[in-house]
């Protein structure tokens, strides 16, 4: 496994990305806070996020927003670039640098508003990311936000809950895509899949469940606030799991 070498303290810091890297293209500097004391899978974690809002802006056609989210990816893979240490440094830190220029070449897709290309570019992002997981022996399990215990670690395992419900998914859609529960109720939600591994992340909710075929997640969590939220599967299973959505509406 590649370790970091972590600065010691809470000191915010800042970073350039798209400076020149050899090309003829550049852009003007993304300037991106993160906290010092993060992990690399919480540097992963970020990554991925970004990863899964440029798959969803790709798949609805909204080139017009790749800039920010391909930048912000860009600039938290050059961080963790410069942080490795260990026998296997030079060789993630080249996967890291593939990343960035992949990210580089997205934009260039964007401002041309080139959809096959963005979707081509993604495709690369897509199997760069794969091959950095690798290295870190990481997974979006490794990353769950507000989890509760070690033995679950995507949150609270269900223990007699008001509602369960049971959610189905494939590559890439979910079964339902939306889910109503009534505020106050203890909410159980099971994720069974039918294929490869995926995710359903309710941010709002700071839910974070993964489901593998033959291996159901599960968490539980009280609906503590009325309105509509939006669930996705932040677990990358493929080009078109940025089509993966759906509703958690609490009445």
């Amino acid at each position: 496994m590649v370790a970091l070498s972590v600065v010691a303290g809470g000191t915010f810091f800042e970073t350039s990305v798209y400076a020149q890297d050899g090309g003829d293209h550049s852009h003007h500097g993304h300037e991106s806070k993160i906290d010092a004391r993060m992990t690399d899978r919480d540097f992963l974690a970020q990554i991925h996020s970004n990863y899964v809002g440029l798959a969803d802006l790709i798949s609805n056609k909204v080139l017009a927003g790749v800039y920010d989210k391909s930048a912000s990816l860009s600039s938290v893979a050059l961080i963790l670039s410069k942080k490795l240490t260990g026998p296997d440094a030079n060789r993630t830190e080249g996967l890291l640098n593939n990343l960035r220029k992949v990210a580089e070449s997205l934009h260039e897709s964007a401002d041309k508003n080139d959809q096959m290309g963005a979707e081509a570019n993604l495709k690369k992002m897509d199997a760069l990311l794969k091959m950095i997981d690798e290295r870190f022996e990481y997974s979006f399990q490794n990353a769950a936000v507000d989890s509760h215990s070690a033995e679950h670690p995507h949150g609270d395992s269900c223990n007699m809950p008001d509602v369960t419900i049971s959610i189905n998914s494939r590559s890439y859609a979910f079964e339902p895509t939306e889910i109503r529960v009534k505020k106050g109720q203890k909410v159980c939600l099971k994720l069974i899949s039918q294929d490869v591994e995926h995710g359903i992340m309710i941010e709002d909710y700071h839910v974070y469940l993964h489901g593998q075929k033959d291996k159901p997640g599960e968490v539980q969590f009280t609906a503590d606030r009325k309105g509509e939220f939006s669930f996705i599967c932040h677990q990358v299973c493929g080009t078109g799991h940025g089509e993966m959505k759906g509703k958690f509406i609490v009445d």
